[in-house]
């Protein structure tokens, strides 16, 4: 199985003039995205980068940044992205973590701190000995399968960050079988929306290049009322959007409905309501609806399910359908047994979409496990999803831990407590969900032990300078003390509700 550079050095030999990205006014043909590619990989190799190394991508979406992910795995080495606005000690901990060898980064680099690591910038002038000609910089020992393609950093119960290990084998597994599903070709514009420290970015980013597409990167952040806009702007036919951002780009559509030229609309990264499902059906006819389900550590899809109007109608919970190929779902007990025909389980994958695991070999070894009996054998990757299989594949219905999904992303309420309780006046914190304007947000409960609570500003300054912002939470509670059931846990469903006018 071919790996995602290789076969997209296929679709450079292909079609070398045709549009592989476009940003604005911006435009690069798949010759010069490769070029670009090449040229990043020499600047890395003469800093001995080479396989078995871990390389930092600080950069805004832009064709650099694709051309940084592509120029790492020339060389052999993995991709991490982290955004330039990530606070300067967490950027510093994820280096730290993940053994990076060096950065590349653009402008940006100004906000970094001192990593100890060389620093590619991409806005600099290179020396005339250092630029590099495309020979130069084709990797001396290509990567194999189980080398690491990339390492995404997700939300952790401990209270740190996790960073998921993805191999290229596990990457071009997904990659050689998700366009079954998608249909992506060249005659599609693909809109790249995700977050780049969200794995989707990846998929968006390789199914639209692998498979001759033109790729659409915002110039800016597009707010749902622009998506229309911008859809005709670009002529977008492909577009994937988290369930909260299509909620609201449909809410748009309402007040004006308009005859757009998606032909494909990929929903994921948390619930769908079926109510959602049938407003889109409605609003965009010529649409093709599918509702994709995946985790980090399978390699970002696993499961996927057309939507139809029989499918949203008739039940509350939209289903996320059936596997690739390869891969398997097992509703299992907690002895790892499967549960009954038609009954709640917790969901458990299989398969060659497995990440290596965590870059924690503890946390590796608590959730992924060996199967027993039925599973025996097969190596699993515990979800901490629950979920029903039926005629119509699997479906989620919640979840057996506390992580919750907010915006697509998946957060711990622990990593936030814990950055609360970091505070010098903090003496105990809870997280929990609520709605807000029909979205999941966050509410933070705060014990200082004072008689004034603290400033609600002071609070946010101090979670900005240790979180990405969308783990800070909307509401902040003050209480006296936190509730706690007999066996001393917090019992969540004491704390005051929240004001979502307040």
């Amino acid at each position: 199985m071919r790996l995602a550079h290789e076969r997209f050095a296929d679709r450079v030999a292909a079609q070398p003039r045709s549009a592989a990205v476009v940003q604005g006014r911006h435009h690069m043909t798949y010759a010069a995205l490769d070029a670009r590619a090449h040229h990043i990989a020499g600047l890395l190799r003469a800093d001995r980068v080479g396989r078995g190394a871990v390389v930092m991508a600080h950069l805004e979406r832009s064709p650099d940044l694709i051309a940084t992910m592509l120029a790492t795995w020339m060389t052999g080495a993995a991709y991490l992205p982290v955004e330039p606005g990530t606070p300067a000690d967490r950027v510093a901990g994820l280096a730290r973590a993940s053994d990076c060898a060096a950065v590349v980064t653009a402008s940006a680099g100004d906000r970094l701190p001192d990593l100890a690591v060389p620093l590619v910038r991409l806005d600099e002038p290179v020396p005339e000995d250092l630029v590099p000609d495309r020979a130069a910089s084709e990797p001396a020992a290509s990567a194999v399968g189980t080398d690491l393609a990339y390492v995404i950093y997700t939300s952790g119960s401990t209270g740190t960050p996790k960073g998921v290990e993805v191999e290229h084998a596990s990457l071009a597994y997904l990659l050689a079988h998700i366009n079954e599903r998608y249909g992506i070709s060249p005659e599609d514009r693909v809109l790249q929306l995700a977050a780049i420290t969200f794995d989707t970015s990846v998929e968006q980013m390789l199914v639209s290049l692998l498979n001759g597409a033109t790729l659409i990167l915002p110039d800016r952040r597009w707010a749902p009322g622009e998506l229309a806009d911008e859809v005709n702007r670009y002529g977008i036919t492909v577009m994937d959007l988290t369930p909260s951002y299509w909620r609201a780009f449909l809410a748009e559509l309402e007040q004006g409905p308009q005859d757009l030229p998606v032909r494909l609309t990929i929903v994921g990264g948390s619930a769908v309501h079926s109510a959602d499902c049938e407003r889109s059906l409605r609003l965009l006819p010529g649409s093709r609806l599918v509702n994709a389900y995946g985790l980090t550590e399978a390699a970002i899809t696993s499961c996927t399910a057309d939507i139809t109007a029989d499918l949203s109608l008739e039940h509350g919970v939209v289903p996320v359908g059936h596997p690739l190929p390869g891969t398997g779902v097992h509703l299992l007990d907690e002895s790892l047994e499967p549960v009954p025909a038609g009954q709640q389980g917790e969901v458990y994958l299989s398969g060659p979409g497995l990440a290596r695991g965590y870059v924690d070999p503890e946390a590796t070894a608590s959730r992924f496990v060996r199967g027993a009996g039925a599973t025996a054998g097969l190596r699993l990757y515990r979800t901490g999803d629950l979920g029903v299989l039926g005629p119509e594949g699997l479906r989620v219905t919640g979840r057996a831990d506390r992580q919750l999904k907010v915006r697509g992303f998946r957060v711990e309420p622990a990593e936030i407590e814990q950055a609360l309780v970091e505070h010098p006046e903090v003496t105990d914190a809870a997280v929990k969900p609520f709605e807000l304007h029909g979205d999941l947000a966050l509410a933070a409960y705060y014990a200082t032990g004072a008689r004034e609570p603290l400033r609600v500003r002071d609070l946010r300054t101090h979670l900005g300078a240790r979180l990405p912002a969308y783990m800070v939470p909307a509401a902040f509670v003050p209480v006296a003390s936190m509730p706690v059931k007999p066996n001393g846990k917090v019992d969540f469903a004491a704390l005051p509700d929240v004001d979502p006018s307040g």
